[in-house]
Formats: structure tokens, sequence, C-alpha cells
């Protein structure tokens, strides 16, 4: 049984926001996380490998800004979580 839904905060999301008609998208979570944070292909950062595993000898530097990184020198307070 379909239901009206009035969602206002969805509302002002969609008509403040862009609408993304072309897009790429890595086949893997850690390709795609590093992608992401970064703003960057991940095979630029040398992250298309696949998935990272615990004890893996490559990863994203440590040294590179992520988006949460440079939201927080904006002034935002920012988190990244993963699954």
């Amino acid at each position: 049984m379909p239901h009206d839904y009035t969602l206002p905060a969805l509302g002002r999301i969609m008509a403040n926001g862009t609408l993304v008609r072309r897009s790429y998208v890595q086949a893997l979570c850690s390709p795609t996380r590093t992608a992401l944070l970064t703003g960057r292909y991940a095979a630029s950062m040398g992250m298309d490998h696949g998935v990272i595993t615990a004890g893996a000898p490559y990863g994203l530097p440590v040294s590179h800004k992520t988006l949460a990184d440079v939201l927080t020198e904006a002034g935002y307070t920012s988190r990244a979580y993963g699954k």
C-alpha cells in the first residue's frame, strides 16, 4: 500500500544540491574510500590494488590530507567512518 510522506529536509537538500549525471566509481571498497576521502582517483594514489587487509604493505599515506582534514582546517567538525 503506497504512502505519501512529507520530507522537507530532503526536499531542501534536493532543491539546493547538485545533480550528478556522470560519475566514476571503483569496483571495490578500499579504492572507493580512497577516492572519496582524497578527491583523487585511487590509481593516482597507488590504491587500485583491491581491498586493503590488515597488515597490507600499502595504504593511504598518513601524511596525505583527506576531505575531513580540509574541512577541519576550514572550521568544520568532521568525522570519517568506515563500515
